[in-house]
């Protein structure tokens, strides 16, 4: 009997820490500041280097997701806020917001990619050219990356409503 006792004991602990393994981490305190980095960041008042230098780490992946996100649309070579010209997209403004909303909510990522295609940055024309078609080779293979991603998050979801699952959440 006692043998019994300890053996359901086990598996209950096992399911316990099973279940913690499975929730996703919501970090409300990071998400928090985070959202105000971004309005920030988007309305003029924070500079790319300032979104970076206080972006708070941890392990919700919806942080990281818009980061990376976030991190697409600005330059690395210089300190500047979002762009007119990006603002102006309503595309781009809708975005944006959903993100400002996601990270306002406890809602969990369960996207199976972040906000942006990793390495599918293309090469110009001209540098295709420049390097005898070598990097049309990469090209080629960022082709691919990028059409795996959309692929993997068509299927997990309403890509319109990134970084939420649906339209209806947040």
């Amino acid at each position: 009997m006692r043998q019994l006792r300890l053996r359901s004991v086990a598996l209950g602990s096992k399911r316990t820490r099973d279940q913690s393994m499975i929730q996703p981490m919501i970090d409300r305190d990071a998400r928090d500041r985070a959202a105000a980095l971004v309005e920030g960041f988007w309305s003029g008042t924070t500079t790319n280097r300032q979104l970076e230098a206080a972006w708070p780490g941890g392990k919700d992946k919806g942080l990281d997701a818009v980061f990376d996100f976030v991190w697409g649309l600005h330059d690395d070579f210089k300190e500047h806020a979002a762009r007119e010209a990006d603002r102006a997209n309503p595309k781009l403004d809708g975005l944006i917001a959903n993100c400002i909303r996601f990270l306002r909510s406890d809602e969990p990522y369960t996207w199976p990619h972040s906000g942006r295609v990793s390495g599918g940055e293309r090469y110009s024309r001209w540098a295709v050219l420049a390097s005898f078609g070598l990097l049309g080779l990469w090209n080629k293979a960022a082709a691919a990356r990028e059409e795996r991603y959309w692929r993997d998050m068509r299927a997990h979801g309403d890509v319109t409503a990134w970084p939420f699952r649906t339209s209806q959440a947040g």
